[in-house]
């Protein structure tokens, strides 16, 4: 079990050395009136938690959008690695070591990650867009240590461009037995505030670190996110509520300056700090 946990992102334990962006953050903290980040942005987001791991994000505006330019991160006893983004004319990602891009008619509609590069797996994670840029599904396939494993989520949104429910269904065989999960995500988001995470698509992959289940595209911040998740092997099947708590705090420009993110069934919180510099 506790390979595929890991490989479903769960509350605590990720793998994924990929995190999300904090990258346009602006958020109000008694005002109903959503607020326009869509010239709100940050040069550089610094981020560290409670486990011992931190990083930073740049980003800049290309062809008069922010995109994600580089990042770098550090694990707990882990090397620091980095990743570093580029763009064509048009503004669009393009190909690179262990990514693969598609777009149609100027819109990116997937891309394709190379476990091998953010965890100890191998195969391939892909990532599907709409026409509105909204992530609708994530797809592993590839295997571990532990044997073959996979995973597809699928995302509902609000009007808003929150997704509000998430349905996903895991597997792996461990031990020559296939283990499977499922898990049903349902959220409600602070209309007035702002989300961590960029709703720029390339973000997605990076959002698994600091949300509790799954890659989350939102626009707003979580208010409370309800996950039950059931997991079955061979005759065996157990339902969890893996149901985390969310507590912000804001910095004198109403950024967000704490996150804690309590989990369920008496875990420990894990506090992440952001701190922001070239902030316009």
């Amino acid at each position: 079990m506790k390979s595929i946990l890991k490989s479903t992102r769960p509350i605590s334990g990720k793998p994924l050395i990929l995190v999300l962006v904090v990258l346009m953050i602006s958020c109000t903290k008694s005002s109903n009136t959503p607020t326009n980040a869509a010239v709100k942005y940050c040069k550089t987001v610094s981020w560290s938690d409670t486990s011992g791991r931190n990083g930073s994000f740049t980003g800049s505006l290309i062809n008069g959008q922010y995109e994600l330019t580089g990042m770098i991160f550090k694990g707990v006893q882990q090397t620091p690695g980095s990743v570093t983004f580029t763009y064509d004319a048009s503004g669009h990602l393009m190909n690179q070591t262990g990514l693969t891009v598609t777009y149609n008619q100027g819109i990116l509609v997937n891309y394709v990650i190379d476990l091998s590069l953010v965890s100890a797996s191998t195969g391939t994670e892909t990532y599907t867009f709409n026409a509105s840029e909204q992530l609708t599904n994530v797809t592993v396939s590839g295997s571990d240590v532990n044997g073959p494993l996979s995973l597809s989520s699928n995302y509902t949104y609000d009007s808003n461009g929150d997704p509000v429910h998430i349905v996903g269904h895991g597997a792996q065989t461990i031990e020559n037995q296939v283990t499977t999960i499922d898990y049903d995500v349902t959220a409600n988001y602070w209309e007035d505030k702002l989300a961590l995470l960029s709703s720029v698509p390339i973000a997605a992959p990076f959002s698994v670190y600091f949300n509790t289940y799954g890659s989350i595209l939102s626009r707003h911040l979580i208010n409370q996110m309800t996950v039950t998740q059931t997991t079955t092997r061979g005759s065996a099947s157990e339902i969890l509520d893996l149901s985390p708590i969310y507590v912000y705090s804001y910095d004198s420009s109403g950024k967000v300056a704490t996150m804690e993110l309590t989990p369920p069934r008496g875990v420990a919180p894990n506090v992440f700090t952001f701190t922001y510099t070239g902030c316009n």
